[in-house]
């Protein structure tokens, strides 16, 4: 059986599809201090992912098989300038400027980078333009082979994958906003800062193709209606993660 429950452990199994979301979510809710073992499980359904992101059980046993975590560079410590930087919605480019600049160009009632109270200012990441989400075989369009199951779930190593989250808009703490936002939903954010490195038109989850990111995306994506893109030039080498660059369309979701 691909679930099966014993006092307070739920040990998951095989492949774990649709028709056990319902229980293993009842069960989480009636069991305090739930632990839930994961060894023998090789794929999770959606439902059950999104389950385990909300009630946070302890996970006592990790699956045998997750993806190999890749190597991750950290966060560049100076953005260099560079030249015209085109917007992702293709409108005319902005001039280049360093980032930081407080002549950097904005769009109408938007300022990149505005920093609210409480929230670091860590360098941000080198700008440049996303570019668009390509299909990839094996996991319908855009999502990356091994990253989705045969019903459209994820891969339980996708519950361990932490997020940063940058404001790109003029609305102070917005970042922070976002970052409680996520945490209140069972995401793991491990940093809030700012990125005025350029203008991103919409509010954007950034993942690397081909790794367990890709997934965890796309259910971050769904869940608060955010457009999902594999991550742009300028951030590239940042450290391993989600990267989530929140505008001002944020506030009015």
């Amino acid at each position: 059986m691909p679930l099966e429950f014993r006092d307070k452990l739920a040990t998951l199994s095989g492949v774990v599809t649709v028709d056990e979301v319902e229980p293993l979510a009842t069960w989480l809710r009636a069991t305090p201090k739930a632990r839930v073992s994961m060894r023998r499980c090789s794929h999770l359904h959606t439902g059950a992912f999104q389950a385990m992101l909300r009630f946070r059980p302890k996970v006592t046993a990790a699956p045998t098989d997750p993806p190999p975590a890749p190597t991750a560079a950290p966060l560049p410590t100076e953005a260099p300038p560079v030249g015209a930087l085109p917007t992702i919605d293709g409108s005319a480019p902005l001039p280049a400027v360093p980032p930081g600049d407080p002549a950097a160009p904005a769009a109408p009632g938007e300022a990149p980078g505005a920093v609210g109270p409480g929230e670091p200012a860590p360098a941000p990441p080198a700008p440049g333009p996303p570019p668009a989400a390509a299909p990839a075989p094996g996991g319908g369009p855009g999502v990356a082979a091994g990253d989705a199951g045969r019903d459209g779930g994820v891969r339980p190593a996708a519950l361990s994958v932490p997020l940063r989250i940058y404001n790109n808009s003029t609305i102070q703490g917005l970042a922070a906003r976002a970052a409680e936002d996520f945490r209140r939903a069972g995401w793991p954010v491990e940093e809030v800062g700012n990125y005025p490195g350029g203008i991103i038109p919409t509010s954007t989850v950034y993942f690397r193709p081909g790794t367990n990111e890709e997934a965890a995306a796309r259910a971050l994506g769904e869940q608060f209606r955010l457009r999902v893109e594999p991550r742009f030039d300028g951030i590239q080498d940042a450290s391993a993660g989600i990267i989530v660059i929140v505008t001002n369309d944020y506030e009015r979701r």
